[in-house]
């Protein structure tokens, strides 16, 4: 699987629910979730791609970003939806001042 950005599209309608995407999780996993607030110019990691989790789902809640995987280049920029699994390596740069709201699915260690 590869990373896919969901593009913020317009309202449809009193009522719009859209499915992105289904992420199956198998075994004992937990889900960790947050706010990370990213400076314009800020690359993370400093150098390379990471992964940090099995499944990684974002919203982009303000702001502009690079993603860079294996695969190329995509931006993501407000009101996007971001899903990577499983462990996507990847590094994100913030072209302005950005916030996200992540949630990273990751095995328990039992």
């Amino acid at each position: 699987m590869t990373m896919r950005i969901h593009a913020h599209a317009d309202l449809a309608g009193d009522y719009d629910l859209r499915e992105l995407d289904t992420v199956r999780l198998d075994g004992a996993h937990e889900i960790k979730t947050g706010i990370v607030r990213i400076a314009k110019g800020t690359r993370s990691p400093v150098a390379g791609l990471r992964a940090g989790a099995d499944h990684e789902i974002a919203y982009v809640v303000s702001g502009k970003v690079r993603v860079e995987t294996e695969a190329g280049v995509r931006f993501a920029s407000c009101g996007d939806a971001l899903v990577a699994s499983p462990d996507i390596a990847h590094a994100t740069t913030a072209l302005e001042d950005t916030v996200i709201f992540f949630a990273l699915a990751t095995r328990c260690t039992v």
